[in-house]
């Protein structure tokens, strides 16, 4: 295994097991995101020195405001570019013209010439002693962060300074440790911590956090700590591949970007609470269904091999500006695997087309919850009148296999109804390509993996007629 220099773009979105979760839960998460800026805003200075927070500029007068009736300072550090991904694992730099935030230290006024001292010179340590960070902790941020390069701290937190080993990591590791060191829905604002612990089993960051839920609560937010609780005590399963981690609780299931892995890793963090809404399955969910992670449905050696040249295609798709719900058509989508990790990134309507009957099922039930559109139909066969897609997922290999008047048909389909088009090859990273591909289409971008390639591709020239002529043609 190896560290990629893959650097995704900063994104986060969610999926929810069901309506009913999303129903409970998400208003819970949005309550307690909400809560965590306040209680770090009124923890200064009875629990640390001085806190950081990001502030629009249109609300610093009103913070400034706000603190100054405690005797406290918002004091602006530096301005930074914003992001629509939420939560970010680094500092969005400023775009000429584009938005912005301040970021603004809060804390007695006869601490702000220290702390910007520490804050020009880079002094993570001393920061951190300002803001309450265990020692321990911030040791660790150093070690795992600034010299190791690492921006997101799943991986090291768990396995600690000593195990960073990727040549021998395990492609499953087991945490465990204080629900109040629970870090990883930081995303979505639920923590009780301010800093990234060490570890879970970090007994110093479990004080903090008991006394972050004693103030919250004194602050009159014991709903959203007894919420906090629940949620940090549920089982998860982190996962990273080639950038892209996933975070999987009962009800909700987390994917952003972060540090770009060679192989897949697993993380598994077990719990004692589980809630009723919860979904069925593999961990972390209780009980099983019928739906597998199938490599061999798709025709894949091993399920690893499999998503390595999944990844591929993801790049591919991440590597256009896809507006949210515009629709991906994946022809020969097997048990719906690619569809299902393409969903996982972007917001699109993944549609899927498969001939084999029970792969269509398979895809039909791997797919519940989404709003998706599959059609038990052969590849060649399948367009609805004048239907437009933003992207079609093709393999080279079907071509190759069809007829020459088939695979001249599908071609031209496709330049009709698709905005681009991924060709793609499992069997080999030498792109062989397919006579008469290329006439019609502009390469936007080639990529290669594991005994894989593709051919992002864009229509051009394409005379737009009535399906019915086209057909006639």
């Amino acid at each position: 295994m190896e560290r990629l220099t893959i650097d995704l773009p900063e994104f986060m979105r969610t999926i929810w097991v069901s309506e009913q979760a999303r129903t409970t839960w998400e208003h819970r998460f949005q309550q307690i995101s909400r809560s965590w800026e306040s209680i770090e805003r009124l923890s200064v200075p009875s629990l640390r020195a001085a806190a950081l927070q990001v502030v629009t500029p249109e609300n610093l007068p009103e913070l400034s405001e706000e603190v100054a009736k405690r005797g406290l300072v918002a004091f602006p550090l530096a301005r930074q570019g914003t992001s629509n991904a939420g939560y970010q694992n680094a500092t969005t730099e400023m775009r000429p013209g584009g938005p912005w935030n301040y970021r603004v230290v809060i804390t007695r006024p006869e601490y702000i010439p220290g702390f910007v001292e520490a804050w020009r010179a880079q002094d993570n340590d001393a920061i951190g002693a300002f803001l309450g960070f265990p020692e321990c902790c911030r040791n660790f941020y150093e070690w795992s962060w600034v010299k190791q390069g690492w921006r997101d701290v799943a991986i090291t937190g768990t396995v600690g300074e000593d195990g960073i080993d990727l040549t021998a990591m395990l492609p499953e590791l087991h945490t465990v440790g204080y629900y109040q060191n629970n870090v990883f829905l930081r995303q979505l604002g639920v923590r009780l911590v301010s800093h990234l612990p060490c570890s879970l089993a970090c007994s110093v960051s479990q004080d903090v956090g008991k006394a972050n839920e004693k103030l919250a609560i004194k602050l009159g937010y014991l709903k959203e700590m007894e919420w906090s609780r629940e949620i940090l005590d549920w089982p998860l399963k982190w996962s990273s591949l080639h950038g892209v981690a996933i975070v999987t609780t009962p009800v909700v299931k987390v994917v952003y970007n972060t540090d770009a892995l060679s192989e897949k890793v697993e993380i598994l963090k077990d719990g004692d609470r589980y809630p009723a809404e919860g979904g069925r399955g593999d961990f972390p969910f209780r009980k099983s269904v019928h739906v597998v992670n199938s490599s061999r449905d798709n025709g894949f050696s091993s399920q690893d091999a499999m998503l390595n040249a999944h990844a591929m295609i993801v790049q591919g798709v991440m590597s256009l500006n896809i507006p949210e719900g515009a629709k991906i058509v994946d022809l020969g989508c097997g048990d719906g695997q690619l569809l299902e990790t393409i969903s996982d990134v972007v917001k699109v309507v993944p549609i899927g087309v498969e001939s084999d009957k029970k792969r269509f099922e398979k895809a039909s039930a791997r797919l519940v919850g989404r709003a998706h559109q599959l059609c038990h139909a052969d590849l060649f066969a399948f367009w609805d009148g004048d239907s437009q897609y933003f992207l079609g997922l093709v393999s080279i290999n079907r071509l190759a296999e069809a007829s020459a008047d088939k695979a001249k048909d599908l071609l031209r389909r496709l330049k009709l109804h698709c905005e681009h088009v991924i060709f793609y090859s499992y069997v080999s990273d030498k792109w062989p390509g397919f006579p008469g591909m290329t006439n019609g289409f502009v390469v936007e971008k080639f990529l290669t993996g594991p005994n894989s390639c593709a051919a992002l591709m864009r229509p051009v020239n394409v005379e737009i007629v009535k399906e019915t002529e086209y057909e006639a043609n």
